[in-house]
């Protein structure tokens, strides 16, 4: 009724589609498409892998404190998954799928 649209439906969520550096903005959808359908929030992030970790590594204390399920899709290997958590390892940024 408000013409907005929510990128993907399924019996369980309502999935918000978008790049990583637009992390801010997916929050917000997601929750909203979520509340509107009587649906789990989700995201699902594009990232290219430059830099892109850095914009997972700010959404998720965020994602998990609201209940929102985050996936990534890494278009430079084609890999992709459910972020579970983050782990600081050797300095480095893990992310656990």
């Amino acid at each position: 009724e408000d013409r907005s649209r929510v990128d993907i439906v399924t019996d369980s969520f309502a999935i918000e589609v978008d790049f990583a550096h637009k992390w801010a903005e997916s929050i917000g959808q997601s929750e909203y498409y979520a509340h509107r359908l009587h649906k789990k929030a989700g995201i699902e992030l594009i990232a290219d892998g430059r830099n892109d970790d850095r914009f997972i590594q700010i959404i998720m204390p965020d994602a998990i404190e609201l209940g929102i399920t985050v996936w990534v899709i890494f278009t430079i290997d084609d890999s992709w998954g459910k972020v579970e958590s983050i782990k600081e390892k050797d300095g480095t940024l893990k992310f656990v799928y």
